[in-house]
């Protein structure tokens, strides 16, 4: 598939068709998500914790007590993962931390720290590629979904289904896992989509354990830390530990536009960018690409049910019990911004220190592929911010919770050299 994007391809990330209530909620969502920053500053200053149907918490301090108490505050798409997952136990929906760190000890034994350095490269050299064949014309959102899968399906080891696109696969089951609300297209495309990919891998894990191969993908290293009794981990689990994966990729294709798209809009900051790219200075180039993520994040906020009654911020004025059940809209963005926390919040600043950052969490549910994101945003930016010319073509266009549209242009480059691996093997476990 070529990089420069046709209208049937970039039709297949798009949402099913979707009935009259479906469209208007789902513009009501786009609008109010589109003015996010002014909604969440309002609600900082006049009212931190407010129950609008959900519980809402916008501050700091707050947001991060949410994060990090999981007993209290369980994760809200656990009955959507444990659906998704075929009621196998995965490790985003685990609360306890002694199961959690159960369920994700095969996942975390079979990746190497030494993958992300190559996988980065692998990201880097074929986005360079890409756009060396664009023409200096490519559209960014459907380039970085091209190369995720790419390079990811050899690395996880699962195909795509038969009559299925695992693009298709992972993009549908991830809209219904972070769509807050109900949407029936939305459920039928992500349950048809799960089925199909769960009977797939299953296939692939048997064919694994009779093949004799010596492949060095996740799911035959998975198979290979199975005692002969079939445990440790079972089958059913190194399935669910795959799908994980795998429908966790589109926050690549969702993030990567959004830092480029902020960085093209400030050429203030775009100028240093380019300049660290080019020197292939990898430290300063993940300071640009990570404070303009700050700017749009990728998820602005997380859901979590409170399991039980829980005052949050208590002995301050703003206190408030959250009764059981209730579900709290935790606002990653809003606190990100909270001048309480954040130095000079709205400053655009790529020397901030890490712990400024909410941009995959916090706590227990911590994006398990946190710190290979750290090393792959940069990769694949990395060959499109060296290129000479490097412009915006009309404006990034977003579909929740996806990046839509994003033209670029710019001078191909005759080389562009992959993003060069780290000289300290990076690790694995959350910063």
């Amino acid at each position: 598939m070529n990089a420069v994007t046709s209208k049937r391809v970039q039709q297949v990330w798009r949402r099913p068709k979707l009935g009259l209530i479906g469209m208007l909620t789902t513009a009501v969502v786009q609008f109010g998500m589109d003015h996010l920053d002014i909604i969440f500053r309002g609600l900082r200053f006049a009212f931190p914790i407010c129950d609008l149907g959900w519980m809402v918490v916008t501050r700091n301090d707050d947001v991060r007590e949410v994060l990090l108490g999981n007993v209290p505050f369980s994760v809200e798409q656990t009955k959507r993962l444990s659906r998704e997952m075929d009621y196998v136990p995965f490790m985003l929906g685990e609360d306890d931390l002694a199961e959690f760190r159960r369920v994700e000890a095969p996942l975390r034994a079979a990746m190497k720290s030494d993958d992300i350095p190559v996988l980065a490269k692998r990201c880097g050299e074929r986005v360079a590629e890409l756009a060396r064949q664009s023409g200096g014309r490519l559209e960014v959102v459907d380039l970085i979904w091209q190369v995720t899968f790419e390079v990811f399906g050899d690395y996880i080891g699962v195909t795509a289904p038969k009559g299925h696109d695992l693009r298709v696969a992972a993009a549908r089951i991830y809209d219904f896992q972070v769509t807050p609300f109900k949407v029936k297209a939305v459920t039928r495309e992500a349950v048809k989509n799960a089925k199909a990919l769960q009977a797939h891998i299953d296939g692939l894990v048997a064919a694994a354990k009779t093949d004799g191969s010596q492949k060095d993908d996740l799911l035959h290293r998975l198979v290979r830390q199975q005692k002969p009794d079939g445990s440790a981990p079972k089958d059913l689990e190194i399935r669910a530990n795959l799908m994980g994966m795998i429908i966790a990729l589109p926050q690549l294709p969702i993030a990567a536009p959004y830092a480029l798209n902020q960085l093209l809009a400030r050429p203030i900051e775009l100028e240093p960018a380019q300049e660290s790219a080019r020197a292939n200075d990898e430290a300063a180039l993940k300071g640009y690409i990570f404070e303009a993520l700050r700017f749009d994040p990728m998820a602005p906020f997380l859901l979590r049910r409170c399991a039980e009654d829980h005052k949050i911020a208590s002995g301050a004025r703003r206190a408030k019990t959250i009764k059981k059940g209730k579900v709290v809209l935790a606002a990653l963005q809003s606190a990100m911004k909270d001048p309480r926390r954040v130095t000079e919040p709205e400053t655009f600043d790529p020397r901030r220190p890490w712990s400024e950052y909410l941009l995959f969490g916090d706590g227990l549910h911590t994006c398990f592929i946190e710190q290979m994101n750290k090393h792959l945003f940069p990769a694949m930016l990395k060959p499109l911010l060296a290129c000479e010319g490097l412009a915006r073509e009309g404006e990034l266009r977003k579909r929740t919770p996806f990046a839509d549209q994003l033209w670029v242009t710019f001078e191909p480059p005759s080389l562009a050299a992959p993003l060069a691996p780290t000289s300290k093997q990076p690790e694995l476990a959350p910063a």
